[in-house]
């Protein structure tokens, strides 16, 4: 998995940095909220490879059995994440206020936090994985086999999220914007 952290994070990032007008553009009608889901989009997406990382590292922990170290590391990167929020949002303590991308901003530290947090909690607390990079040399069929493995679970993962774009969709074409905000709040 660690091998396609790179690639995945690429692929995303290039998409952050290409295609949030298009993907913004898709889930609303309304020209402001257009503006801030652009915003939100251009720094999650572009920095994603915290959030990568952070399950990686996460899964080695868990993949041992150590499930209470992956977890704090989840709670570091959340608790930073609710405390920086007010804070870049609204421009408390001296930071400017930001507004949504004050918001993608604490996310992404949230998630790097994180993410080091757990690769720091692998280093010197995991006894069994050793992620070492000395003498490793790339392979393509390892990509293709982690994919063939994986791709049943990437589809499944992603189905959820391409049913609520769908629905968003359809909302926008069709429905009241009562209807559309309820289903925001429930989903």
């Amino acid at each position: 998995m660690g091998i396609l952290i790179p690639f995945t994070s690429l692929i995303f990032s290039l998409t952050g940095i290409f295609l949030s007008d298009t993907i913004s553009s898709k889930m609303t009608a309304d020209p402001e909220l257009e503006t801030l889901c652009k915003q939100y989009l251009s720094i999650n997406l572009v920095y994603c490879w915290g959030i990568f990382l952070q399950t990686y590292a996460q899964r080695l922990l868990q993949a041992v059995g150590d499930t209470i170290l992956s977890m704090f590391s989840l709670i570091i990167g959340a608790v930073l994440n609710i405390i920086l929020n007010p804070i870049m949002i609204f421009g408390l303590l001296g930071c400017p206020a930001m507004g949504v991308r004050g918001a993608a901003i604490a996310t992404v530290i949230g998630q790097i936090t994180g993410a080091i947090a757990a690769l720091l909690f692998n280093c010197f607390r995991n006894p069994i994985i050793h992620v070492r990079l000395k003498n490793y040399h790339f392979k393509w069929q390892d990509v293709a086999d982690i994919y063939r493995v994986g791709l049943p679970t990437i589809i499944m993962q992603a189905i959820g999220s391409i049913m609520t774009f769908v629905v968003n969709r359809i909302q926008l074409l069709h429905v009241t914007q009562i209807t559309k905000n309820t289903f925001t709040i429930i989903s």
